[in-house]
């Protein structure tokens, strides 16, 4: 399923029903309190009352784009109504730091919003994490002596400055907005996503049967934020599992307590939508999905048949290389031993030699293996097709497996077990936000597409806003901007999250008109999101 058209979904008609005649009629004086007393009529809303908000991962591509939707979520005075919020790798790094300063003033948003985009902008995170790796005196502190010295300990480290040395405990919501918080890892044990959440089952019901002897109120206050934003964003590859709870909290408290490695929380569900699949009901409740992940499969493995570069470096790493390079070492050895910078030479090209001879070796034997017949020509000359095309098309194909089609699939069975669930309980649909929503206005890939078209007059987004989406789209999966081109990328994800956060409200509210689910006059915001789509079209 295409992330961006919708199955068929039911929902409940709520103008037909007598519930909704009893909002029209409830809301009337609603609205004249609201007049009175400035309160913001878009609150009084049913289908914007209980939002959840869910932070898909991806480094600092997630953690930008995400502050974007947050600011114009804010903006348009729909941030209030965010009840619960799940987040995953990059979108915790926005997610958490969002959690801690509502538990702290949280009053101004702009204030969070500076804070943010000037850690984010200040791109010192990854330095700052290899001075802490290498920094003896840190990891002799009492506050760290108990982790392990390695790089996704020296990243917690480093996130713990962003969020002020605070705990799990630190974080109190009550009196606010939000209700819930959900930040996910994976657990490595049982292929589970493991959360740390506010509400429910802490980490997963396989880790709540193993504990013994201890609660999960006793380990909640203790955990540190930048353990949790650490646990959530190390995907594979960049870093080593991190330790729960030996690398969370010092001195376990009890010895029965079962270790869990914990990774990305991405490895398992990227969008950070499964602690709703979980819930019992989730249909009066509006899933917000912020996607910075790319939902097209375009041709993600090409067979490679010849390359220069793979014809050449075969060629230097044959059987006769390697005996060239042999006898050119002993040669040196021999004649000009007496000589410090020839012994040296000679030792570089012996163990070269010796190293080339061991990887020919191990192909050989693979190919032996493998039931073909070997030559001396072919121990001498490796051919193209059976090593360096050989290497590589099997590299392209697991890195197509594990960057593209495992995710996307995931995406997939996620989001179809969440539309089927949400059509059995006679839900709203969820709003998709994916970060290529503005590349994706033809009839094929947008639900309604004709209705959209018709009321919008024009809805295509201008050339200088498809600049902007294709520059904050093509930034990679890191934790660090390019000094180079830093603030521009930053700023264009910021912008695209805005922009795509209208995009997505809008054509959404118009989808469910066309279906018969609600009436968009009836929804103030709709006006509001029409004219700020025109202002993004001319602005940017």
């Amino acid at each position: 399923m295409n992330l961006i058209v919708f199955p068929k979904f039911k929902a409940k008609s709520y103008k037909k029903s007598k519930k909704h005649f009893r909002i029209i009629i409830l809301k009337i004086p609603f609205c004249c309190v609201s007049c009175l007393y400035n309160i913001n009529p878009i609150t009084m809303t049913p289908l914007f009352d209980n939002i959840a908000l869910c932070l898909s991962g991806g480094g600092f591509r997630s953690a930008a784009y995400s502050l974007g939707v947050l600011k114009y979520l804010d903006k348009i005075s729909l941030r209030a109504n965010i009840k619960s919020i799940s987040t995953v790798s990059g979108g915790s790094i926005t997610g958490i730091k969002y959690v801690e300063w509502l538990s702290g003033s949280g009053v101004e948003f702009q204030t969070f919003h500076d804070a943010l985009y000037t850690y984010l902008s200040d791109n010192n995170l990854h330095q700052n994490a290899v001075s802490i790796l290498n920094d003896d005196a840190i990891w002799q502190d009492s506050r760290y002596k108990h982790k392990d010295r390695n790089l996704i300990n020296s990243f917690s480290i480093a996130y713990d400055t962003l969020l002020n040395g605070k705990t799990l405990g630190d974080l109190n919501v009550s009196g606010c907005h939000l209700k819930e918080y959900v930040f996910n890892a994976t657990d490595m044990t049982g292929a589970l996503q493991f959360r740390f959440k506010n509400t429910g089952v802490f980490g997963n019901n396989s880790f709540k049967q193993k504990m013994v002897g201890i609660s999960s109120k006793d380990l909640f206050p203790k955990i540190k934020l930048g353990d949790v934003l650490a646990a959530s964003s190390c995907f594979p590859g960049g870093f080593e599992p991190i330790i729960f709870p030996n690398d969370f909290i010092s001195g376990v408290p009890s010895p029965d307590l079962p270790i869990v490695p914990l990774m990305d929380g991405g490895i398992v569900s990227n969008q950070g939508i499964d602690n709703y699949l979980i819930k019992s009901e989730i249909g009066n409740t509006l899933l917000f999905l912020a996607d910075v992940e790319n939902y097209r499969i375009n041709n993600p493995f090409e067979k490679v048949i010849s390359v220069k570069f793979i014809d050449v470096f075969t060629k230097i790493t044959s059987g006769t290389t390697t005996i060239l390079l042999a006898i050119l070492g002993i040669l040196l050895w021999s004649i000009y031993g007496d000589n410090k910078f020839a012994m040296v030479a000679a030792i570089v090209l012996l163990s070269v030699a010796f190293c080339l001879g061991l990887l020919q070796w191990l192909i050989y034997y693979l190919l032996q293996k493998s039931g073909e017949k070997i030559g001396l020509k072919d121990v001498l000359v490796f051919h193209p097709r059976r090593y360096g095309i050989y290497l590589v098309n099997r590299l392209t194909s697991f890195k197509s497996v594990a960057e593209s089609i495992f995710l996307k699939n995931n995406r997939r069975k996620g989001l179809d077990f969440l539309y089927s669930k949400l059509d059995a309980e006679k839900g709203f649909a969820p709003i998709l936000c994916p970060i290529y929503r503005l590349t994706s206005t033809e009839e094929s890939e947008t639900r309604n597409w004709h209705y959209i078209n018709s009321k919008l007059g024009d809805p295509y987004p201008s050339t200088k806003m498809l600049e902007t989406v294709n520059l904050a789209a093509g930034f990679g999966t890191t934790l660090w901007f390019d000094d180079k081109d830093r603030e521009s990328v930053l700023a264009a994800l910021v912008k695209t999250g805005e922009m795509t956060a209208c995009y997505s409200l809008l054509t959404y509210l118009l989808s469910e008109e066309n279906e018969g689910r609600l009436v968009c006059s009836d929804y103030p915001v709709y006006e509001i999101l029409k004219a700020d789509y025109v202002v993004f079209q001319h602005e940017v």
